[in-house]
């Protein structure tokens, strides 16, 4: 019956630390990448929208895989914390498919698959494609990012307009593209299939249209 009060960390806007993956069930294994969010959309509060690989901290996995196994949890999951104050704080956990599940399936991970054969109870495979994951480690060389590119694009243009009206400060996106041109996941787009990029162009179109100022608004940093 009590509302939840959740201090706000500045740093949170530009640097969410996030262990996702994949537990099985009963203690079966587990299986964890770890990223941080660098940009997202809404800027102050939203969606990730441009990620970068990072170490796995080992306390944190320790922390969190205590509290799965403690809950009894078995399937996908993200958390997301932020490091203040000399310690990282869990700040949300999404017991679900999360919207950077592409930058994982990039790095080893087959979580959709794993997602089925665990909705559909086939245990036996489930855990012999867990066990072959958790026993292939992670190669910065396969994909050190992910963007959901069609709203970076966004956030560039914004960034653009704002330098000739307002004088704000450029942020180097076109950089941080650059750095890991090759070697970045995105949220949608595909070589080999361009429905799921054209049904994202026709759903934010949409949504522009509906609310227009709010989502030219989305693209902006504050202060």
């Amino acid at each position: 019956p009590w509302p939840m009060a959740q201090e706000f960390f500045p740093d949170a806007e530009t640097n969410i630390y996030g262990l996702s993956g994949f537990v099985g069930r009963d203690g079966g294994p587990t299986v964890i990448r770890a990223a941080r969010k660098v940009l997202q959309r809404p800027r102050r509060f939203g969606i990730g929208v441009c990620f970068e690989a990072a170490p796995v901290d080992p306390r944190a996995q320790e922390g969190l895989v205590a509290l799965l196994e403690a809950v009894g949890y078995f399937g996908i999951f993200e958390a997301e914390l932020v490091e203040a104050r000399g310690r990282l704080h869990l700040i949300d956990f999404n017991p679900r498919p999360y919207s950077q599940i592409a930058f994982d399936e990039a790095r080893g991970l087959p979580l959709a698959l794993l997602h089925y054969l665990g909705a559909t109870g086939q245990t036996s495979t489930l855990e012999a494609l867990l066990g072959q994951a958790a026993a292939t480690p992670y190669s910065a060389g396969e994909a050190t990012a992910y963007h959901h590119r069609l709203l970076l694009d966004g956030v560039r243009v914004a960034q653009w307009a704002a330098r000739r009206l307002y004088t704000t400060p450029a942020e180097p996106w076109g950089t941080w593209l650059s750095e890991h041109e090759g070697r970045a996941a995105d949220a949608v787009r595909a070589k080999d299939d361009p429905l799921p990029a054209a049904l994202d162009v026709g759903k934010h179109l949409s949504q522009a249209l509906r609310h227009p100022r709010s989502f030219v608004r989305s693209f902006r940093r504050e202060g």
